[in-house]
């Protein structure tokens, strides 16, 4: 499935999501088969670099954090050329998303990457995260 058309489908369940229908509920996220494709609530309580965040879900312990990887976005390669630009692309999360509350969207692929990091499409208020990131520049 191609990305906008994934794109467009979680566009149409934010909207569901938002209108109330009850399509999307929030769930507490134990381990990653358990999270369901069902739209998150989380608070960004860390950013790593300008594709990866930590987040706090709602519903979870207080204190339970996972780190999560924006997916199809990158944004964290590092090296004599990439330096600078990953700097510039972490201050671009910082300042977009810590400390808020942003909605979660998964597809229908992998949910975790080898190392245990949630893949995720993130939303703050009417912003697609991934999108914005490739979009301004900051990754690709």
């Amino acid at each position: 499935m191609g990305r906008n058309i994934k794109m467009a489908m979680l566009a149409m369940a934010l909207a569901l999501f938002a209108s109330g229908t009850g399509f999307a509920q929030t769930a507490n996220p134990a381990s990653a088969p358990e999270l369901g494709y069902v739209v998150q609530e989380a608070i960004v309580v860390g950013v790593l670099d300008g594709n990866t965040v930590t987040l706090h879900f709602r519903g979870d312990p207080e204190g339970v954090t996972r780190t999560a990887k924006l997916k199809s976005v990158t944004a964290s390669w590092r090296g004599d050329e990439g330096a600078c630009f990953v700097e510039d692309s972490k201050r671009f999360l910082t300042s977009m998303l810590m400390q808020r509350l942003v909605l979660i969207g998964w597809d229908s692929g992998d949910k975790m990457d080898d190392k245990g990091n949630l893949l995720v499409y993130l939303w703050f208020g009417s912003i697609a995260v991934n999108a914005a990131v490739v979009q301004k520049g900051h990754g690709w």
